[in-house]
């Protein structure tokens, strides 16, 4: 398999992409940022499920009281 260097920001914009979490609960994890997707409609990005977990005061398994600034 071969891994492949990504910035982890965009050059034009600073937006980061994506994000790689080593030390979780859950173990490594991987987080995409799904508005940088190309080729992928208004109407599928909005069809993609969302999990919240309140990692903000640990607890992994629970949703947090807020979600709508998320």
């Amino acid at each position: 398999m071969q891994l492949l260097h990504l910035p982890e920001e965009c050059g034009k914009c600073g937006v980061r992409p994506f994000g790689i979490g080593n030390e979780t609960p859950m173990g490594r994890m991987h987080g995409v940022n799904i508005g940088c997707l190309e080729g992928v409609t208004e109407e599928e990005l909005s069809a993609i499920p969302i999990t919240y977990v309140d990692g903000m005061h640990d607890r992994w398994q629970e949703i947090p009281h807020y979600t709508s600034h998320l």
